[in-house]
């Protein structure tokens, strides 16, 4: 196999590797649900979560396995969360981004940005939630993991409407739905249902939110999952308050605190509580929405004080510095990285470049070679149309002395080998299949297709047309063109009349300037190797 070869093939083998890289479908929560040592199926209290993924996080720093501590890290975050430590919270996801940065590995980010997402809107930054979600979003697509994508499309949905932009809502919800309906599972898709309930109660069609949310809170339970049941349960109390069925919202809002209090959903409260407040306030019992605003805040302000949000500034602002530094060495090792790289490439450019001299100087050689075979091949046909033009002047000079009456002629009396010679002359044709053949085979060679394009070109020419229009294709002149063909002058003028019909010529347009330039623009772009001769 040639260089050619090999460099075709190495092009296609990592055209191939790449493809296969691209379309790989990846799944990052399936792979941190199969290392999570916490058992689903039982009834672990929140503490033993801790200890239990802590000491994970201990085995993966021992064992320097940074794909284990991210899922550390991002584990952690979670039960934090839900311990409503969020100072704990943000130490961890900024540990596990800073992991997950340092790895260059986009599912790994994308994944980690959605749970930062998360903490964002627990702690009600949703400005920040829909920056995060969207970056995760785009990480997520570029690893080809379409349950991330999905589910930060789905957080995007809600952060817009959040933030009252309802056109971005529906259009991320509409973006997250088909993909969740195929790689989701019944949990994730009871979550998308409650979210879109609120939304569509939002937008004024709390018709449609309540279908959705009748969706999300049948999956839930079937799935024994009350936390989820519980928060769609007060966004179809909502829906029931923005359709004025405030005793049915009434009634709603009390079952779903009920299950918040039995189940010690404490988070869950504050929705509830804001959401009594509205609903009190649209019946016009201010006293009541007074009793349930105060209970609002006290709930909000124990879970997230000021004290904490000021701790999860100086984390961030710490965190910050140290992705600096680490960018900052990172940038120094891709600069050190870049002029190795930049030094093999400028040998391999050079390397291509002397390949590219010789090839251009075999080119210009095999080019030269042409040219002056070319040139040998004319010369040939020049001298092959001299010798036939001279042998038939010859040919009709003897035929016009034979035909000078013998009592006139004061010529000697010729012998018996010279009237054998003139009788043979008579029988000689002016132009031989022979010669015309030895004629064609030395055009060819000169002009190399021609012959072939004229009769494709002009398909109707007869021989003799063929051979006219050669013969002035050649430069043959009226006298010559007629000493070679044997014929008259006025022979000449019919047959080259005969040529313009064929050739369908205007009166204005000159035979010779036609055949002269009728293939040159073709022959120039057939081949470079197929000069203008002309």
């Amino acid at each position: 196999m040639n260089h050619i070869g090999l460099l075709k093939g190495g092009i296609l083998f990592f055209a191939l590797l790449f493809y296969n890289k691209a379309a790989a479908q990846t799944d990052f929560r399936a792979l941190i649900e199969k290392a999570d040592p916490v058992d689903r199926d039982l009834k672990i209290d929140l503490a033993t979560k801790i200890q239990l993924h802590n000491e994970m996080l201990d085995s993966a720093k021992m064992n320097a396995d940074s794909l284990r501590q991210l899922f550390g890290y991002l584990l952690l975050t979670y039960d934090y969360i839900n311990k409503l430590d969020y100072e704990q919270a943000t130490q961890n996801i900024l540990r596990a981004e800073s992991i997950a940065r340092s790895s260059g590995d986009s599912g790994w980010l994308g994944w980690t940005m959605y749970r930062k997402g998360n903490l964002a809107v627990r702690m009600k930054e949703y400005d920040e939630a829909l920056e995060h979600n969207l970056e995760g979003a785009l990480l997520c697509e570029k690893a080809g993991d379409s349950l991330c994508l999905a589910e930060n499309f789905e957080q995007v949905s809600v952060m817009y409407a959040m933030l009252d932009d309802f056109e971005n809502a529906e259009l991320y919800h509409q973006k997250a739905m088909p993909l969740l309906e195929k790689f989701g599972n019944e949990k994730q898709l009871a979550t998308a249902f409650s979210n879109y309930g609120i939304i569509c109660s939002m937008q004024s069609d709390p018709e449609r939110g309540i279908k959705s949310l009748e969706k999300a809170i049948y999956l839930h339970e079937k799935l024994n999952n009350f936390k989820g049941a519980a928060k769609a349960l007060n966004n179809l109390a909502d829906a029931y308050r923005r359709q004025k069925k405030y005793q049915l919202s009434q009634l709603t809002y009390q079952k779903v605190l009920d299950v918040n209090f039995q189940h010690h959903l404490t988070e869950n409260f504050i929705s509830n509580y804001r959401g009594l407040y509205q609903l009190s306030k649209d019946r016009g019992d201010y006293e009541s929405a007074m009793k349930y605003l105060d209970r609002y805040y006290q709930v909000r302000d124990s879970i997230l004080n000021e004290e904490t949000r000021q701790k999860i500034g100086e984390l961030e602002v710490k965190y910050d510095s140290q992705e600096k530094q680490l960018q900052l060495e990172k940038s120094t090792n891709q600069l050190l990285e870049t002029r190795r790289s930049l030094e093999r490439s400028i040998f391999l450019i050079a390397l291509l470049f002397v390949f590219a001299l010789l090839g251009l100087w075999r080119w210009n050689q095999q080019n030269r070679l042409v040219k002056l075979e070319l040139t040998r091949h004319q010369h040939n046909l020049k001298e092959m149309t001299q010798l036939l033009a001279a042998k038939n002047e010859q040919i009709v000079r003897l035929r016009e002395m034979n035909t000078v009456e013998a009592s006139e002629s004061t010529l000697p009396i010729p012998d018996e080998d010279m009237i054998d010679f003139v009788d043979n002359l008579y029988d000689i044709r002016i132009l031989t299949d022979s010669d015309w053949h030895a004629f064609k085979s030395n055009f060819e060679k000169a002009y190399p297709a021609y012959i072939q394009k004229l009769r494709e070109s002009f398909p109707d020419l007869s021989d003799g047309e063929e051979r006219l229009y050669l013969l002035i294709k050649l430069g043959m002149n009226s006298k010559e063109v007629a000493s070679i063909l044997g014929i008259s002058s006025n022979g000449v003028k019919k047959s080259r009349s005969r040529l313009r019909k064929r050739l369908n010529l205007d009166e204005e347009i000159n035979l010779e300037d036609f055949i002269s330039h009728h293939f040159a623009k073709s022959r120039k772009s057939k081949s470079r190797n197929h000069f203008n001769n002309d």
